[in-house]
């Protein structure tokens, strides 16, 4: 565990991985938001408090993929997992993660005998019915 004052340091503004805890000290729930923001990372925060109304504001409030409220690193295969700003694009788990390892087609073909029609959100081509 480290303690420091300075955002500028490496330890800081790097993602260790590695058995690293830093230690900062705030005075303001506003200071503390603005060192939890104080990086170009955003993976994952945890915030410890008693105040509920403290707890979603200052969540909101930090650019992070993952905000845990008095408690820290709880996973789920139904949680989507992903960063802001540097810590990726894209998401782990969850609907959104099933995105990244899908690729979407629309094919057309429209015919001189077989005009397309649209109604809705179906369109008729050539007799068959297809989503548009």
């Amino acid at each position: 565990m480290l303690e420091t004052e300075a955002l500028d340091v490496p330890l800081i503004q790097e993602e260790i991985f590695g058995p690293v805890l830093s230690f900062e000290t705030f005075s303001t729930e506003e200071e503390a938001i603005a060192r939890a923001n104080g990086t170009v990372f955003g993976l994952a925060a945890a915030l410890f408090t008693k105040d509920v109304d403290r707890a979603q504001r200052v969540a909101r409030a930090i650019k992070a993929g993952t905000v845990w409220t008095n408690t820290w690193g709880i996973i789920n295969d139904a949680f989507e997992e992903g960063g802001f700003k540097h810590s990726g694009i894209g998401r782990a788990r969850g609907l959104r993660a099933m995105e990244e390892f899908q690729e979407v087609k629309t094919q057309i073909r429209v015919t001189q005998s077989a005009p397309v029609t649209q109604t809705g959100s179906t369109t008729v081509v050539e007799g068959r019915r297809g989503q548009p």
